[in-house]
């Protein structure tokens, strides 16, 4: 089987990792954990003006990325699992569809986005 398990820096993530180690899935089962990048869009000093975004938080997305998705797949390997990984740019939602297809994934495991219908209390 081939699962995709699309990552980022959150809890959610974490308990879709968790998830993944837990399960019993068939033999020869393979993860390939993915990073989506949104691209980051500011405003500028004008309506139709596009803003410069620093050199410098692209590349520390870059590196928490990288360093999230090792360390992913450092369990992933100790639960047993032979591991893949990709960092892509786009659209997490649309580029996570695409990369199941290319990839021919039989699952693809995300994480809550951490919204529910119910508002949390307030004393």
């Amino acid at each position: 089987m081939k699962i995709l398990l699309a990552l980022d820096s959150s809890v959610h993530s974490e308990r879709a990792l968790e998830f993944i180690t837990r399960v019993r899935w068939p033999a020869g089962s393979r993860v390939i954990v993915v990073s989506v990048l949104q691209p980051l869009i500011g405003a500028g000093a004008g309506p139709f003006e596009a803003a410069v975004i620093p050199e410098g938080l692209i590349e520390e997305q870059q590196r928490q990325a990288r360093v999230d998705v090792a360390a992913a797949e450092a369990r992933l390997r100790d639960a047993g699992f032979p591991t893949e990984s990709r960092i892509e740019t786009g659209d997490p939602r649309d580029t996570l569809v695409q990369v199941a297809r290319d990839e021919r994934a039989d699952i693809l495991v995300v994480g809550s986005h951490g919204r529910t219908a119910a508002s949390p209390a307030t004393s």
